[in-house]
């Protein structure tokens, strides 16, 4: 699905459901598996299902499924088609923003801090 500095991610299958399967090359995973946990139970942030590792010690978060990707390709995705929808753009924008504001409540609430709040960083599974 995506490469960033530390990490990459594929899409896989747990149980029946479509996941994410992040794998860290470098950095604390426990760290990140710690703080999601904390955050799992929330309607607008990822959830974490589960972690494991491999044969060759690789450590792997296995994650709930962004199927629409990052809020950047959403919104690059969405321009062109609600250009000339005001009304649409406008009740999507609030939305978008109301579950942006809510997760990272339940972050701040969590004691945590979320330190590269970017569109990249924001992944959507559905748009209502």
């Amino acid at each position: 699905i995506g490469v960033g500095q530390d990490k990459s991610v594929y899409r896989g299958w747990w149980g029946s459901r479509d996941v994410a399967i992040v794998r860290f090359r470098s950095g604390n995973i426990d760290t990140e598996a710690g703080a999601m946990l904390r955050l799992s139970r929330h309607p607008h942030l990822i959830t974490l299902y589960g972690f494991t590792t491999d044969a060759f010690g690789s450590k792997f978060l296995i994650e709930e499924l962004a199927p629409l990707g990052s809020l950047d390709v959403v919104a690059e995705n969405l321009a062109q088609e609600l250009r000339a929808d005001e009304t649409g753009r406008q009740s999507i924008f609030l939305d978008i923003l109301h579950q942006i504001s809510s997760g990272m409540h339940g972050v701040v609430d969590a004691g945590l801090l979320h330190r590269d709040l970017s569109l990249r960083n924001i992944l959507v599974v559905h748009l209502d």
